[in-house]
Order: C-alpha cells, then sequence, then structure tokens
C-alpha cells in the first residue's frame, strides 16, 4: 500500500505521526467499530490533534466501503452547500 501523497498531506497537519492509528474497511460488526473508534480517540488524545485536523485523519484511515461512503458523504453536503467544515 502506498502511503506517500499521504505522508505528504500529514505534514501539512503538523506532522502528527499515525503509526498505529486503526484503518476502517466499513466493516460494519459493533465490535470492530468501536475498536476503531477507541482506537481514533486515544490517538486524538495522545497527540492533541485538533477538531479540523480529526475529520482529515479519521477520513484518511478509511478504506474500501468506508471510504465510498465517506466520498458519497462529502458529495452530498458540498451539493448541498453544507460542506465548511472539512
Amino acid at each position: 500500500m502506498n502511503e506517500e501523497p499521504f505522508l505528504k498531506a500529514i505534514k501539512s497537519l503538523g506532522g502528527k505521526n499515525l503509526e498505529g492509528v486503526p484503518l476502517f474497511s466499513g466493516k460494519m460488526e459493533i465490535d470492530s467499530v468501536m475498536d476503531w473508534l477507541d482506537g481514533m480517540e486515544n490517538h486524538f488524545e495522545c497527540k492533541g490533534v485538533s477538531g479540523a485536523q480529526k475529520v482529515k485523519v479519521a477520513k484518511s484511515r478509511h478504506r474500501g466501503s468506508a471510504l465510498t461512503w465517506w466520498k458519497y458523504v462529502e458529495d452530498k453536503m458540498i451539493s448541498m452547500g453544507q460542506f465548511y467544515f472539512f
């Protein structure tokens, strides 16, 4: 998996290290979702990630159907003129 463009984007977020930050592929089993959310919150707390950065970091950790869903939500919000915080 090539994450070179992603690493460049992280530098724009203040160089926060994402080692150990979980990926989410969209598997909708409660334990998988809760593990991902807990892992993200732990990372945010430990690294002092701000609100705007949280969205960017969380988005970058989506894969597969989760990323497809996220892109749909973005497109929908943009088309409604409500997409101002991502």
